[in-house]
């Protein structure tokens, strides 16, 4: 479908008009209109229900998050479903960069970029590999939090200087955000750990890791033992300093590193227990339903995580596992998957939990006045024949775009929204959009219209 970025100026205002807006606060949506200028929002107006059937039968909502990619590793997937071992394709991932090179890496990041844009991101956390994704990423308009891939079992002296100067490297604030990201408990020593947690610039800046990832993981950490000790000894790494007599989330519960800050990625073979300790001490876990189905792993405890509390934000991992990097395309798996979880938290997953576990730096993921204007538009709600519908967008004034139902007003006639639910699933009334309508509108394409928070 087409796609518009149109962006406000202070000398024509842009009016983004919509059947339904999800502002991400948890109310529900609504029919309006969104004025735009000098790329912030300067009001928000809501129309009645009837007023509202003359709008496009669209959903607006913030930017779409992703939680976590590889943008080094945007690639072609050459199967649906893995063939082999998991740690058969770890070691392809390597073999991979090795014969792709800086060069190739680069051109891989900033196809990620591209894609991330036309899927509707205006958000995402790159766990960066060597700093490949960098100036992709420094000619790019997306907000964006690099974190640096780190693989060390002992960090040495040039490693730690080449860390510093990455965080320490200009960037523009509230527009990208540099942390690290420690690959995996079974690649990252504990002493390790400790070194590059120090080199952040305060105890609350973000960073990620991989947890939970693998069934062969546990065993590893607790035992020393299994398709992980053999893995790394492929490597010519001793596994005995990763053994560490219990699992990673308890190993950070009990050294006081989780936190709010912390992005727990994949979380595939979470405990109940485990859930209690993130519940307990804090952490976003980041869930990558397409790369989760990929690998074959049993279901994810995506509605243990909800129900404890857990903040969960959504992730496509890269491309060469999850098949390509739309955000929407990951919330319709996580429906598929797991039906009975509301779908308003699959949006906010996709929205507002990424920002929030960045701790606002890069936006806070909802549509208010004053903030910035970035927001998408998924056309549908009308059945398969309203694919490729855009939420009205266009200059702003009085006399050309009188309020909808009035003489003169344009656009599409149909049903209007006449309930909502809530974040637990529960009625709403008013002219707040069905749980229903946003669900539909996971099928549809999304058209980015401004870039922002």
């Amino acid at each position: 479908m087409a796609k518009s970025s149109a962006r406000g100026s202070a000398a024509s205002p842009r009016c983004v008009e919509s059947r339904a807006i999800w502002d991400g606060t948890g109310a529900p949506p609504f029919p309006g209109r969104i004025t735009i200028e000098a790329g912030r929002i300067i009001a928000i107006e809501r129309f009645s229900a009837a007023e509202g059937e003359h709008l496009p039968p669209t959903l607006v909502t913030p930017g779409l998050a992703n939680a976590h990619l590889h943008l080094d590793l945007t690639t072609e997937r050459p199967t649906d479903r893995l063939e082999g071992p998991f740690t058969d394709w770890l070691a392809g991932v390597v073999d991979h960069r090795r014969r792709e090179g800086r060069e190739g890496l680069e051109t891989a990041a900033a196809r990620g970029i591209a894609a991330s844009l036309a899927a509707g991101v205006t958000l995402l956390i790159d766990d960066d590999w060597r700093g490949c994704s960098n100036a992709p990423l420094a000619a790019s308009p997306i907000r964006r939090a690099i974190l640096r891939e780190v693989i060390a079992p002992a960090l040495d002296a040039e490693e730690e200087e080449t860390l510093r100067a990455f965080l320490a490297a200009p960037h523009r604030e509230g527009q990208e955000l540099r942390s690290l990201f420690p690959h995996a408990p079974y690649t990252v020593t504990p002493g390790a750990l400790d070194s590059l947690l120090a080199l952040r610039p305060d105890a609350k800046t973000p960073w990620s890791m991989h947890v939970a990832e693998s069934a062969w993981e546990r065993e590893l950490l607790v035992e020393g033992t299994g398709p992980g000790a053999e893995f790394l000894r492929g490597f010519g790494i001793d596994p005995a300093p990763f053994r560490l007599g219990r699992t990673a989330v308890e190993e950070l519960a009990a050294r006081g590193l989780l936190g709010d800050h912390v992005l727990l990625v994949h979380g595939n073979h979470l405990t109940e227990g485990e859930i209690a300790l993130i519940a307990e001490h804090g952490g976003t876990v980041v869930y990558c339903p397409r790369s989760h189905a990929y690998f074959g792993h049993p279901p994810h405890p995506l509605p243990a995580l909800l129900e404890a509390g857990v903040p969960v934000a959504l992730g496509t991992d890269g491309a060469i596992s999850a098949g390509g990097l739309s955000i929407l395309e990951e919330m319709r798996a996580a429906h598929r998957a797991h039906p009975q979880v509301p779908v308003e938290a699959l949006w906010h997953a996709a929205t507002t939990v990424p920002r929030r576990a960045l701790g606002g730096a890069l936006g806070k993921g909802t549509i208010g006045g004053g903030g910035g204007a970035g927001g998408v538009g998924t056309g549908g709600g009308g059945g398969p024949a309203a694919r490729g519908v855009a939420p009205r967008n266009r200059r702003c004034g009085d006399a050309r775009h009188p309020r909808p139902g009035l003489p003169g007003a344009m656009g599409p006639r149909g049903g209007g929204l006449s309930g909502g639910r809530d974040l637990r699933g529960r009625n709403r009334g008013g002219a707040g959009g069905k749980r229903e309508k946003m669900e539909r509108l996971m099928g549809f394409e999304p058209t980015t219209f401004s870039l922002g928070s």
